[in-house]
């Protein structure tokens, strides 16, 4: 997106050669213009004493810092190097003043604009709407000032403007990435599939079961609680009676289930997170068939039961984004994410007393392969 300014009364480039293609942006970034910088054109070539234009645009970007890439809108304040011109009678230091200082207010109008990015949603109509207001900004204080200065003639009025907008530069910065700072608490999920094993008893009973793992979690600082689910299916090794002489054929069906509550302690590293945890809650089985009259018959046993184990954690990604569809405030800063995506493995033992028409001591170990997705809450600070 562009706007040209043009100065004095009319500067229209009449430079030939001169096209699209051949743009050659030059940024604000790379240090004040110079008349080196200008191709040197007399009056029959253009229309005034020189030509200059400046634009302003965004794209979305990326940047990686530590372990987490951050997603975010980065403005831009540029001019092209192949339409800047000047009639060489013109040259001199006052003129050069003028220029800078139109790219200086369009550089304050772009810093402006960056530090409203935030809290802006990824939706790019509405980063249209600030570079819109940044043009805006910008043309109004050009205007200004070359009523004031009277297109920069009046050279006492124009040092005041270049004092005026380079104090206000200094101000703001030129701050692109906002100081962030992380909460100390996280919510995240994982989901998945594993395989349990029996032993003692409990294997004559059951074969191993495959089931579908899923499971939440907060985490205060190191301190790790969840709540995980599993969901199993099996068959029977043996023939039993069960109820009122209720006869259970060998391979019947038979769901396995477990729900827990559970604590542990989180050690990590650059990619790897290792969580120990011990939990209490309820692990059960039950069988299941139809009778002649095409009814669901059930029978099954479930217990409190103690378990100990852990999750181990490969780090795929994390990523964040000082953009977000809504703006919300925590002590007058705006709110953002990082989000880890990982693949966990959850390893655990527990031991089983059932009773009912399975009835024995045993052990069941578990491993599950899962994606893991967590949140963390980030403060962010920017410059106003």
């Amino acid at each position: 997106m562009k706007r040209t300014i043009y100065f004095v009364v009319l500067y229209l480039l009449l430079i030939p050669g001169v096209s699209k293609a051949q743009f050659s942006e030059r940024y604000y970034e790379e240090g004040p213009l110079s008349w080196d910088e200008f191709k040197k054109v007399d009056t029959s070539q253009i229309t005034g004493a020189s030509f200059f234009t400046y634009y302003m645009d965004f794209y979305y970007a990326k940047e990686k810092r530590n372990d987490t890439t951050f997603y975010f809108f980065k403005g831009e304040n540029f001019t092209d190097r192949n339409s800047m011109a000047v009639v060489e009678d013109f040259i001199d230091s006052t003129f050069l003043n003028y220029h800078q200082l139109l790219f200086d207010i369009s550089e304050l109008a772009r810093r402006r604009m960056q530090h409203s990015f935030i809290g802006t949603t990824q939706y790019v109509i509405n980063a249209n709407t600030l570079l819109d207001q940044a043009y805006d900004e910008a043309e109004e204080n050009i205007l200004k000032m070359n009523e004031d200065t009277r297109y920069g003639i009046n050279i006492e009025r124009l040092q005041h403007w270049k004092d005026s907008i380079q104090f206000l530069l200094e101000a703001k910065g030129n701050q692109y990435f906002p100081k962030y700072s992380l909460s100390n608490s996280s919510f995240g999920a994982h989901v998945g599939i594993g395989f349990s094993a029996f032993n003692s008893n409990m294997k004559d009973y059951f074969n191993s079961p495959t089931f579908l793992n899923l499971g939440f979690n907060y985490q205060q600082k190191k301190w790790f609680t969840g709540l995980a689910l599993t969901f199993g299916s099996t068959t029977s090794n043996q023939q039993l009676v069960g109820k009122d002489n209720l006869l259970w054929l060998k391979d019947s069906d038979v769901r396995h289930y477990q729900v827990m509550a559970n604590v542990g302690y989180l050690f990590s590293s650059k990619r790897f997170q290792w969580i120990p945890y011990t939990g209490l809650g309820l692990s059960g089985y039950q069988f299941y068939s139809f009778n002649e009259f095409a009814e669901t018959v059930t029978e099954g046993n479930s217990r409190f039961v103690p378990q100990i184990g852990f999750y181990l954690d490969f780090v795929i990604a994390n990523k964040a984004s000082f953009n977000r569809e809504y703006q919300a405030y925590f002590n007058g800063s705006p709110e953002s994410s990082i989000e880890s995506h990982s693949i966990r493995l959850n390893f655990s033992f527990t031991p089983i007393t059932y009773k009912g028409i399975a009835p024995g001591r045993g052990d069941v170990f578990q491993i599950s392969a899962n994606y893991s997705f967590h949140t963390t809450n980030m403060k962010v600070y920017y410059v106003r």
